[in-house]
This record gives structure tokens, sequence and C-alpha cells, in this order.
């Protein structure tokens, strides 16, 4: 995904570089197969995209344990 197209979908005002490095996260965890249990064939689910909107970063460093976690009780709930 350019910047641009993460732009026009993107509210005005958002700050994309954390939402670009937000993303590349989420594509490792899709790569890793960490998000299996949310994924249909090309999409996942909405509650991994409100829990990656959400959950602190540690650096540029996203914590895959309590992503996991997090959404795992979101789903439940």
């Amino acid at each position: 995904m350019s910047v641009e197209s993460m732009a026009r979908a993107c509210n005005p005002g958002a700050h994309l570089p954390s939402v670009w490095l937000r993303h590349t996260q989420l594509r490792a965890l899709v790569r890793k197969g960490s998000l299996a249990e949310w994924q249909h064939g090309t999409t996942l689910d909405d509650a991994v995209f409100h829990v990656a909107a959400t959950i602190p970063m540690n650096g540029i460093h996203l914590d895959e344990d309590a992503f996991v976690r997090q959404l795992r009780e979101v789903t439940v709930a």
C-alpha cells in the first residue's frame, strides 16, 4: 500500500507515519500466520484493525503476544 493510497483512506489529520508503522506491523503478523484466527481469505476481521489502532506501541515495535491477547479478549466479549 502506498502512502498516497493510505492518505486517501485515512481521515484528514491522521498521523500517516503512525498509520504506516501499524500497517507494516500487521502485515508482518499476517505473514507469520499470527492472525489466521481472524483472517478470512485476504480479509481481516474489523476487531484486528480496532486493536491495531488502539494498542500501545513500544517505540516502533508491536508486542505480538499483547496484541493477540487483546484481540482474543475483544472477540470473546
